[in-house]
């Protein structure tokens, strides 16, 4: 190879990740799906997101906001997570909350199809169901 050459970009650019929205299923093989924008102060980035509960994905970040969509697996209703985004100039944070529902999942077995029998409801609304028997 003859007159190759690098190029190598590097900025200090910061990120920001404001979500939109959480929707869609726990214990699904859809997941949920997380809409966000995530921006920086001056050109063009990749954060890495990393949150509490164990939730990793990467964004691309832009000046005018880059807008995201993730799917994400959950297991349990109620989600609230702190979140950390990861850009050259540092760390910024933001919460990751939504409720999500239970869709039950089919098993196969052999020739047939089974449901799933676990449903994890929130406390109030398993009272309810309670009562009522």
């Amino acid at each position: 190879m003859r007159h190759l050459e690098l190029l190598l970009e590097f900025q200090e650019a910061r990120c920001t990740v404001q979500t939109h929205n959480l929707t869609g299923c726990y214990k699904c093989e859809s997941g949920a799906q997380l809409q966000y924008t995530c921006l920086t102060d001056q050109g063009d980035a990749l954060a890495n997101i990393e949150c509490a509960d164990g939730t990793v994905f990467s964004a691309r970040c832009s000046p005018n906001g880059t807008f995201g969509r993730e799917n994400l697996p959950f297991d349990h209703f109620q989600i609230k997570t702190k979140c950390r985004v990861d850009c050259p100039a540092g760390e910024t944070q933001f919460e990751l909350t939504g409720a999500l529902y239970y869709v039950p999942i089919k098993k196969r077995f052999q020739h047939g199809y089974r449901d799933s029998e676990t449903l994890d409801l929130p406390q109030e609304i398993g009272g309810i169901l309670d009562s009522t028997h």
